[in-house]
């Protein structure tokens, strides 16, 4: 034991201070609830440790604060981290209805060093505690540079820190609505439930932030926004996550903000679009950007889901490049809206794969033909039928041909995937035959069809399949899956 401590006691001063913090920081990043407990016990181990762990206010700068956090230990912390930047996080109680502690107590003692803070994140905290957590914070934050809050149910409050946070370059807010407030040159931004600010306080944001690497803003609340086209531009050069969306469907809010956005074609993008937008317009036409990021895409899900009384309609890249999504409660008032959504909404030149997927979905309504129209470069479809009705898989198949002018969609498709079927197989499978004939008919024939089966092929159906296809791929799965 005695050589071990010879040989730390051989390390220089700085460096042992250096591990020491970085012992302390990695706790910090790494949620430890112990974080404020460390520098105590590097303190203990020995005199020369004890004087040199005081000697560096650095050490205790950093707070993980929960309802098992002493108070007693948080104030002498403060007190030894001088003047120090400090870095803190408040975490609600794990379990519902255990005690929060002294957590609201703690906030307020935090609060007293505000013109401190370089750091501060509130997570997992529930109304209306959250409430008092962040009132505590009412005094301006000059050094702040990073803010975080994260509360377990929908929470209103007023502007953090007076809204006076002038080196904040991080900004992530998740389910508390506040007013907007006057950030600027932010390199991170992400609001989820941000009440629609007056487009010109969000355009202020963006001139002094065009070095911004994330915008993430959904909104919620009613908006004025009558234009799909905003006469501003901003060229966002280092974008790489760009989310969007308005949880009101008739809102153009989130589609006016689009529209003033120039980004690379590299850029991560997702869209939550407004179900009720008629105006014939691609989301494309709107953003030359999104249409950028569209054209790379080769491969991609489209996705019609119901569950709960609530529907979905979402496009998205296999690679995760691009997703677009429509979502509702209830019944859509208008069926013509489906024309709009999907993969409709973007131009996919170079799309080859395309994965359909049909959960639950009210879908006799969907207009397949005139959906399938827009993606006649694909090669390889894929669908699966799970949950639908046998009339559905009938009206998708139909859309392979375009009755209303006689053409064939997707004229390049080569390999035809089917999922599964719906429980009525024998009654889909003269339908899908004659669409395929008639596709080898007009010269454009599928050259592989490979289904996955509930029951054993009739063998009269197997030979008629084997006469009007090249390749036929079967697989069995149990009835019961």
């Amino acid at each position: 034991m005695s050589s071990q401590l010879a040989t730390v006691a051989n390390i220089p001063v700085d460096i042992l201070l250096e591990i020491f913090e970085i012992v302390v920081i990695c706790a910090f990043y790494d949620n430890d609830p112990n974080t404020n407990l460390i520098p105590t016990q590097l303190a203990r181990v020995c005199r020369f440790w004890r004087a040199l762990a005081f000697s560096s206010s650095k050490l205790w700068s950093f707070y993980h604060l929960s309802a098992h956090s002493r108070r007693a230990t948080v104030c002498r912390n403060l007190e030894r981290a001088r003047h120090s930047p400090l870095h803190v996080k408040i975490s609600g109680p794990r379990v519902i209805g255990q005690s929060p502690g002294p957590l609201v107590v703690l906030a307020y003692d935090i609060s007293l060093h505000a013109d401190r803070l370089v750091e501060l994140h509130v997570v997992n905290i529930l109304p209306p505690l959250m409430e008092e957590v962040l009132s505590a914070f009412n005094s301006p934050a000059p050094r702040l540079q990073r803010i975080s809050v994260q509360a377990g149910a929908i929470t209103d409050h007023r502007a953090l820190f007076l809204g006076w946070m002038p080196m904040l370059k991080d900004v992530r807010i998740s389910v508390v609505r506040m007013p907007w407030l006057p950030y600027a040159n932010l390199r991170h931004l992400e609001i989820e439930y941000q009440v629609p600010p007056p487009l010109e306080m969000l355009y202020r944001t963006l001139e002094t932030s065009l070095q911004i690497e994330v915008l993430s803003l959904t909104f919620d609340g009613h908006s004025s926004v009558t234009t799909l086209r905003s006469p501003r531009r901003f060229k966002l050069g280092n974008l790489r996550e760009l989310a969007l969306g308005d949880y009101d469907s008739h809102s153009l809010y989130a589609l006016s903000l689009l529209s003033s956005l120039d980004f690379p074609a590299s850029t991560r993008v997702s869209i939550l679009l407004p179900v009720h937008h008629r105006h014939g317009l691609q989301v494309s036409d709107i953003c030359p950007s999104l249409q950028a990021v569209a054209t790379r895409v080769d491969k991609l899900y489209l996705q019609y889901i119901s569950a709960a009384n609530i529907s979905s309609v979402v496009t998205k890249a296999a690679d995760s490049t691009i997703s677009l999504q429509w979502t509702w409660e209830g019944m859509l008032d208008d069926p013509a809206c489906l024309k709009h959504m999907g993969i409709v909404a973007v131009q996919l030149p170079n799309i080859r794969s395309l994965a359909v997927q049909l959960f639950s979905f009210d879908d006799s309504r969907v207009p397949w033909a005139s959906i399938l129209k827009h993606v006649p470069s694909l090669k390889h479809l894929q669908v699966d039928f799970r949950s639908s009705h046998d009339t559905a898989a009938r009206q998708f198949l139909d859309g392979l041909i375009d009755d209303s002018s006689g053409t064939i969609n997707v004229p390049k498709l080569a390999h035809f995937e089917i999922l599964r079927f719906t429980d009525r197989e024998d009654d889909i499978w003269p339908a899908l035959l004659q669409i395929l004939a008639t596709r080898k008919e007009m010269g454009v024939p599928v050259h592989c069809l490979e289904v996955t089966l509930r029951q054993p092929l009739r063998p009269t159906l197997g030979v008629a399949m084997r006469s009007t296809i090249e390749e036929v791929i079967l697989h069995s799965r149990p009835t019961t899956s």
